[in-house]
Formats: structure tokens, C-alpha cells, sequence
């Protein structure tokens, strides 16, 4: 993975610049941030060749300013090897601006006059710090959180506006601070060159999380034989970081709400072209290109992992989940997906075509919902969430032990979808019914509407219809059925969804019990038999003895007038009786069964508007043999 964050990063270098100050450049901006990015220049007139301070301007960051700032950050509360900096909560000018110059006047090389000139413009910011401090906090006080800024020495010289990177003793410095002192030869891990001048590059260079604290392959190879680091040439290790920086700018995705990946490239055959061929593709997508005729309410990151899912397997993608919840300079592996093909991906992205197109077009209101329910990640999201803390406490949930596990088992789930790795049923139908459940008493308890309650069971339907699309599922498939059945062409638009007898009888029982529900509340302004459902806790015996009550309830309400409502309902009752009297027993989960039924529940009334249309269907065709 490493070698190929070095080949972005060498490809970048190459397109940008091949001069060594250009690669040693850190890029401040960042191109996908929706918040403001500024610079607060330290003017310093130098016309006369004495530093006298002007003024602190204030403007907006450009990608091209990184390079006239000479921008790289420090190790640390290290001085950075220019007087350029991030603003952060610590004192910024003291700990960075004023740090470079005590450490760049401390450095042997210098002339006298190259001296002199340095500490002069050291003197003049320690003369004008407390109008530098005020300004400075005015600028920030006037900030949002999450806007970044950034400190520099911007130079007048009679008309002309110099940056950091236009002063010959700055460059020299930020390239003397840039070269490492610990350097030995040996073997770079990274491009293979043998005898060449190689370093240590340590995780603080590449990914925090990165090291090698075992002794391993790399360890002979280097002479202080640091176990948290691997030995790499100068020129590898700055198309690393070049690469790092590319992947957080360009490939740093929103998995999730509040969850975050990088998509890392892994390259085979013919690296170099393939890697080519990927930065295309990014960059085409990051441009807003659109793909095919997708939605536009497919994501950007949606969009380059689709178009990715169009070349072949002659690469791969790692995705890089990082858990950053102890604060950004804390970088850890959530989870590490790897070795994702393109050929995975288009599977993934086809399966959930099929299921948002099925269920869009069975359920029309659902286009008007949010577009997430178009990312089946994100709807696979809600029946894992991550729970919130409570003043510093894990909140514990129904059945489980703490809020925290929640992440890891979406993780997990999300992991065995791009590694095409079976699941566990009762994990997955026990997580859905756990959330149904809470959202069916949530209903009841007048916290939310039967809207939200009933969009909970949809986002179950299509969850379950990608995994059984992708195999993932063990699928239960007790009893071959008749063809010509009556509800053949409504089942037929969810796939294999309702494929056995037991399935189809529970789909239809719910369906049945939804359209009694409702007459009821339309005729006594409530709904008691909800108590009869158990809280969707029931069994294969207590959905058989749903039945009879149901159909007591047909005779009882006969008074109605619109007996079409009744017509309907016992059609749907006396079909799922005929798929139920089919099975004997099951070793279907009761948390499954109770899926099966609050599918049907959900689908009550579009059940029944089919029903409606085969019934007149019937009548005219009738009719015309009549004639």
C-alpha cells in the first residue's frame, strides 16, 4: 500500500514540478473543505533594507499560495522550517513564527550580513508583538469553527509584494531544514535501489499509525536499527507525503454520516499506467463529470468509486477507516478494508441500482425522501448506529452491551460487503428487528409519526433485498411454490425477496393486519389489535393463531359500508392461511419471521391497491367472456 501512495505522490510531483522545493511543499488547502481558509500576512516593509512593520493583511488561501509561503508543517510543537504556519489554540507566533527564527539563527552557514538581516526582521516582530497578538486575535475572533488559518512574513520592497518563497535566505533555510542529518546507504524500501543515500522515515512522515515496532524485514537494513521506522531515499519519501497529501485531498470520503475513509489505491500490472489512468478518474470526478445517466443525487465519492468499478482488475482500493474521535492529531485505524476490486465494486453498485430502482419505483414517494436512501450504506447505517455519550458515559442499549460495539459492527457489516464474505441471519434480522421494534413503540408512544415508523421497515426491506442480491444472506428457501399464483406479479418486483411459502404467508399476514388496523382506527379513532402483535416478538404458533383472529374481525366489522376494505382483506388473509397451512415447521428465526411480517405491514394498503386492480382485472375479462 505504501508503494502505491509513493507512485501517486511521484506522479503528482512530476505534473506539478520537478524542482526540490515544489516536492518538499506541504499543501495547506484544502480543496473539499466547504469552510473558510484565509492567510493573515505579517507585512514588513523592507525598502530601505530595515525591517519596519506594516500592517497585518488579511486574504483568502490559494492553492498556489502554499508554495510562495514555503509551507511545511512541524514535528510537533517543532519549529516549521519557514516562518509559515497554521493558527492553531497555542501560541502560534511564539511556538512557530519566533521558534524559526531562533532555530535559523542558530545555523552555522550563514554570512554575516545574511545573519544580521535575519535577526533585524526577528527584532522588529518582537518590537510590534503585542499590536501583532491584538491583531491577529481580532482576525480569529471573527472566525467559525472549523475555518483555518494560516500566519506568514509577507515583505514590501518599494512596489513590489514579496512572499517567503521570493527572499533567496528563506529558501535556502527551508531547504537545509527539509534534508535529514541521519542518512545511511542502504536498500529504499520503497523503489528497491540498492546502495543509495537512505533515511528513517518514521510514521511521523508517512501515517501516524505506520510503524514497525516488531523487528522485521526492513530491520537489518538500517544502522541505528530504529524499530519505528524503514529505510527510504529522499526522493521516495517526499513522493510519499506528496501522496498522503493527495489521498487527503482528493480521496478523503464521507462513508457515512460522521464517518470518514481514505480510498488508498493498490496498483499490479503495469503501475504507472494504471496509476495514471486512476488519477484520471478522480480528477474527472472531483470536476464534477457525471457518470452514465446517474441520479444526481449520487455523491461525489459515489461517483469515483463507480467509475473506478469500471476498470479492471488490474488494480485494487483499500479503504482506510480512521477514528479520529480523540482529536485530529490522533490518527487510528478503524478498520482497514483491503484489496477491493473494480470488478467488487461494479457488483456492489449494480446490486444497489437494482434495490433503490425497485423500491423507488414500487414505493414513488420515497424519491421525494432523503437522498440518502440512495447509498444503501447509509440506510444500512441506521440499524447499527453509533450511539451518543452521555456526559462522558456509554449509553447502553436493549440487548447490547454499550453504544461504542454499534461502530464496529457496521464496520463489519460494511466489511463483509466489499470482501463478499457471508453473514450471520440472526446478527442481521436480530439488528433490524431491534430497531423496528424501538421505532414500533416510539410510534406508539406518540415520539414519532407512523411516516417515520413505516420508512424504518422500508429502509429494512431494501437493506435485506442488497444483501440477498449479493449472496450474502443464507437464504431460507423451505418449500417450492405453484406457479399462476395471484400475487405472483406483485412479488415478482422484489426479486427473490418472497421466495418460499412461509415468507410469502408472513408478507401477506402483515398485509392483512395493516388493512384491518386501519379500518379500525377509521372507525374507532384507535388501534388495539397493535397489542396483539407482541411487539413483533411473535412466533410461527402465535402468527397461525393471528389467523383466526383476524378473520373474527372481518365478521365483526361486516356493518362498514365500504366492504370493498373487507373484499380486500380477506383475499390477503386467505392466501397468507393457504402459504401457511404449506409449512410444518421452520429454522427460521423468530427475529426473521417477524421481518417477513412487518414487510407486509408496511405494504399493507399497495398490497391492496394490486388487489383492487386484479380483482377489476377479473371483472373484465368477465365480462368480455360474457359477451
Amino acid at each position: 500500500m505504501i508503494e502505491s501512495i509513493a507512485l501517486l505522490g511521484h506522479l503528482e510531483n512530476e505534473k506539478n514540478s520537478s524542482d526540490d522545493i515544489s516536492r518538499m511543499i506541504e499543501n495547506c488547502y484544502r480543496y473539499n473543505s466547504k469552510k473558510q481558509q484565509q492567510v493573515a500576512g505579517i507585512n514588513i516593509d523592507i525598502t530601505n533594507n530595515i525591517p519596519v512593520f506594516k500592517d497585518v493583511i488579511l486574504f483568502d488561501l490559494r492553492p498556489e499560495h502554499s508554495r510562495k509561503m514555503l509551507y511545511r508543517g512541524g514535528n510537533g510543537t517543532g519549529a516549521n522550517p519557514s516562518p509559515s504556519a497554521a493558527k492553531t489554540q497555542n501560541d502560534t507566533l511564539t511556538r512557530k513564527i519566533y521558534a524559526f527564527f531562533n532555530k535559523a539563527l542558530d545555523v552555522d552557514f550563514l554570512t554575516a550580513e545574511e545573519r544580521q538581516w535575519l535577526s533585524d526582521v526577528y527584532q522588529c516582530l518582537q518590537a510590534n508583538d503585542q499590536v501583532l497578538r491584538t491583531k491577529i486575535d481580532d482576525i480569529c475572533a471573527n472566525r467559525n469553527k472549523g475555518d483555518s488559518l494560516f500566519l506568514t512574513l509577507i515583505f514590501t520592497k518599494g512596489d513590489e509584494l514579496l512572499f517567503v518563497a521570493d527572499i533567496p535566505l528563506f529558501v535556502k533555510l527551508f531547504r537545509f531544514f527539509n534534508t535529514p542529518n541521519t542518512v545511511s546507504k542502504g536498500t529504499c524500501s520503497i523503489c528497491k535501489k540498492q546502495d543509495v543515500t537512505v533515511m528513517p522515515a518514521s510514521s511521523s512522515q508517512t501515517y501516524k499509525f505506520f510503524n514497525l515496532d516488531k523487528r522485521g524485514f526492513f530491520w537489518g537494513l538500517l544502522e541505528n536499527k530504529d524499530p519505528v521506522s524503514f529505510p527510504v531515499c529522499l526522493d521516495c519519501l517526499y513522493d510519499i507525503e506528496k501522496g498522503k497529501e493527495y489521498i487527503k485531498n482528493k480521496l478523503n470520503f464521507m462513508f457515512v454520516k460522521g464517518l470518514y475513509y481514505h480510498l488508498i489505491p493498490q496498483f499490479f500490472i503495469g503501475n504507472e499506467a494504471s496509476a495514471r489512468r486512476f488519477i484520471e478518474i478522480v480528477e474527472g470526478q472531483n470536476n464534477g463529470q457525471v457518470v452514465d445517466d446517474l441520479s444526481s443525487n449520487v455523491s461525489n465519492e459515489q461517483l469515483v468509486l463507480r467509475s473506478i468499478g469500471k476498470l479492471d482488475d488490474s488494480i485494487a482500493v483499500n479503504f482506510l477507516f480512521l477514528d479520529t474521535s480523540s482529536g485530529a492529531s490522533a490518527e487510528k485505524i478503524a478498520m482497514l478494508v483491503q484489496d477491493v476490486y473494480p470488478s467488487r465494486l461494479s457488483k456492489i453498485f449494480e446490486a444497489q441500482d437494482t434495490v433503490t430502482s425497485m423500491y423507488f419505483t414500487v414505493f414513488p414517494k420515497a424519491s421525494k425522501e432523503n437522498k440518502y436512501q440512495q447509498n444503501l450504506f447509509a440506510v444500512a447505517r441506521e440499524f447499527f448506529p453509533k450511539q451518543k455519550d452521555n456526559g462522558g458515559k456509554k449509553k447502553k442499549t436493549e440487548g447490547k452491551k454499550s453504544g461504542k460495539g454499534f461502530d464496529k459492527y457496521f464496520l463489519s457489516v460494511t466489511q463483509n460487503i466489499f470482501e463478499n464474505k457471508p453473514m450471520d441471519n440472526g446478527f442481521i434480522y436480530s439488528s433490524i428487528m431491534d430497531k423496528v421494534v424501538k421505532q414500533f413503540n416510539n410510534m406508539l408512544a406518540k415520539n414519532i409519526t407512523e411516516f417515520e415508523f413505516l420508512s424504518t421497515i422500508k429502509k429494512a426491506e431494501m437493506f435485506v433485498s442488497f444483501l440477498l442480491l449479493l449472496n450474502l444472506l443464507k437464504d431460507r428457501k423451505e418449500e417450492t411454490m405453484e406457479s399462476e399464483e395471484l400475487f405472483d406479479d406483485y412479488f415478482v418486483k422484489f426479486k427473490d425477496l418472497y421466495n418460499s411459502p412461509l415468507k410469502r404467508g408472513l408478507f401477506l399476514l402483515g398485509v392483512a393486519t395493516r388493512m384491518f388496523v386501519d379500518l379500525q382506527y377509521d372507525e374507532r379513532g384507535s388501534k388495539p389489535f397493535l397489542t396483539e402483535l407482541k411487539s413483533f416478538k411473535m412466533n410461527l404458533t402465535d402468527f397461525r393463531g393471528l389467523v383466526p383472529k383476524l378473520q373474527n374481525k372481518i365478521v365483526e366489522y361486516d356493518y362498514v359500508e365500504e366492504k370493498w376494505k373487507l373484499n380486500r382483506m380477506s383475499i390477503a388473509l386467505a392466501n397468507a392461511s393457504k402459504y401457511l397451512l404449506q409449512v410444518d415447521k421452520t429454522n427460521m428465526s423468530v427475529q426473521e419471521m417477524n421481518f417477513y411480517f412487518v414487510t407486509g405491514y408496511h405494504q399493507g394498503w399497495d398490497v391492496g391497491s394490486y388487489i383492487g386492480s386484479k380483482l377489476k382485472e377479473y371483472k373484465e375479462n368477465s365480462t368480455e367472456d360474457g359477451r
